[in-house]
C-alpha cells in the first residue's frame, strides 16, 4: 500500500531525487506530530492531521511524526530512533500524547481540523525569509541529503539550525503494533541527519549556503524522503521547510 501524502522511492542504487523548491516568499508550514502506538486518543487525532496534510498538499504543509516512549515503551517507531525521538520531546517539552507543533509553536490541540487550519493559515500568510532547494542521492545504503538555502530577507545572526529528517510515508501492519488499534502510520520519522541537534547555519540576506548530511537507509523502509527545515533555537520558530517530494498531493 502506498501513501498519497508522499511518494519518493529511495532504491538501493545510485539515484538522484527530484528536488522540491520552496518558492521565494511562499512558506511551507511544518507540522510535527507526537504519538504512540498505545495512545487511545492518538488513534482518533492522527487521521485528522493526516487528512489535513492531504487536503493542503506538500507544497504548503509538510508533516513529520515522532513516536514517544509512553504509554508503550515498546512502540516500534520509538525504538527505531530512541535518541532523536527523546531529543525532540525534550526540545519542545512534550509531556503528553497526542501533541502537535506548528512551525515550532505548540499549537493547536490535536484532533481539531478547524483549529489546525487556522494555525496553518496564519503561518502561510507570513512570508518566509528563506528558500530551500532539497535533493538527495543514494549509493548503496547511504543517502546524502543536500539543501541549498537562500536568504531573501534578514534573518537572525545566530541560533539558526538546519534539521533534516528521513521520513517514511506509510507503514502498515496486519495487526496493530500497540493497544490503540492503529494499523497505518503516516509520515514517520525514521532518522535525523546527523541527529536532532542538526547543523548550525550562518547566512545573510541574499546569500546562499549549502548544507549536506549523509545517513544510512534501512532496507525495510519504503519510499523514504527527506524533510529539511531551518529553525531558530532562540524561540523555536521555523523559518522555512522543504522536502524531496517532486510534487504536491
Amino acid at each position: 500500500m502506498r501513501a498519497s501524502c508522499c511518494i519518493i522511492i529511495l532504491a538501493l542504487a545510485v539515484m538522484s531525487l527530484a528536488p522540491q523548491d520552496a518558492q521565494g516568499g511562499q512558506r511551507t508550514v511544518l507540522l510535527e506530530s507526537f504519538t504512540n502506538v498505545s495512545c487511545p486518543p492518538c488513534a482518533s487525532s492522527n487521521p485528522i492531521t493526516h487528512q489535513f496534510v492531504e487536503d493542503y498538499g506538500t507544497t504548503l504543509v509538510l508533516k513529520v511524526q515522532y513516536h514517544m516512549s509512553w504509554p508503550s515503551a515498546t512502540d516500534p517507531f520509538y525504538l527505531t530512533d530512541i535518541a532523536d525521538n527523546d531529543a525532540v520531546r525534550a526540545y519542545y517539552g512534550v509531556n503528553a500524547v497526542p501533541d502537535l507543533v506548528t512551525d515550532g509553536v505548540n499549537e493547536p490541540s490535536p484532533g481539531n481540523y478547524a483549529a489546525l487550519e487556522a494555525a496553518v493559515q496564519k503561518r502561510i500568510l507570513t512570508d518566509a525569509p528563506l528558500e530551500i532547494l532539497v535533493g538527495a542521492t543514494v549509493v548503496g545504503d547511504q543517502v546524502t541529503v543536500t539543501a541549498d538555502i537562500t536568504a531573501d530577507d534578514d534573518v537572525p545572526a545566530s541560533g539558526l539550525v538546519v534539521r533534516i529528517a528521513l521520513v517514511e510515508p506509510l507503514v502498515g501492519f496486519v495487526e496493530p503494533p500497540g493497544s490503540n488499534g492503529e494499523t497505518e502510520f503516516h509520515c514517520s520519522m525514521r532518522d535525523m541527519l546527523p541527529d536532532f541537534a542538526g547543523t548550525a547555519l550562518s547566512i545573510t540576506n541574499r546569500q546562499t549556503v549549502q548544507v549536506s548530511e549523509t545517513g544510512t537507509l534501512d532496507p525495510t523502509w519504503q519510499d523514504v524522503y527527506a524533510v529539511v527545515w531551518v529553525q531558530d533555537n532562540a524561540d523555536k520558530n521555523v523559518l522555512q521547510a522543504a522536502s524531496t517530494l517532486a510534487s504536491p498531493d
